[in-house]
C-alpha cells in the first residue's frame, strides 16, 4: 500500500471482457509525477524473512497418538497373521518393534 502526495483520485469501474460475460474491475493507474511516500519494499522483506523460518509442529495429544499406534498395530496384525507360521510366537514382538520404529521415525520427521 502506498500513500501519495497528490489528492487526485482515480475511479474504479467494472468492465466486461469481450471473451466472457463475467464482470472484472478495471483498475486505472496515475502517472502524473505522483511519488509514493511509502512502498511495499519493507513488507516484502519481512514476508520473505518469515518464509525461511521452519514450521514447528505442535506436540500431538497423547490420547490421539496412542490411538493411532493401536490402529497401526491392529492393521499390521491383520496383514501379518497370514504369515504367522514364519513369525511363530514372536508375532507380537515383531509388531511391537514395528510400532516403536514408527514412533521414532514420526518423532524424527515432526521435530526436525
Amino acid at each position: 500500500m502506498a500513500l501519495f502526495t497528490s489528492f487526485f483520485l482515480v475511479p474504479v469501474t467494472p468492465a466486461k471482457t469481450p471473451t466472457s460475460n463475467a464482470i472484472f474491475p478495471r483498475l486505472f493507474s496515475c502517472s502524473f509525477g505522483v511519488k509514493p511516500i511509502f512502498t511495499n519494499h519493507f513488507i516484502f522483506i519481512t514476508t520473505r524473512a518469515s518464509l525461511t523460518q521452519k514450521y514447528v509442529y505442535p506436540d500431538p495429544c497423547p490420547h490421539f497418538a496412542e490411538s493411532e499406534i493401536q490402529k497401526f498395530k491392529a492393521e499390521l496384525l491383520e496383514k501379518l497373521v497370514e504369515k504367522k507360521d514364519e513369525f511363530g510366537d514372536e508375532l507380537d514382538a515383531v509388531i511391537d518393534v514395528c510400532a516403536q520404529k514408527l514412533i521414532r521415525v514420526s518423532l524424527k520427521v515432526f521435530t526436525s
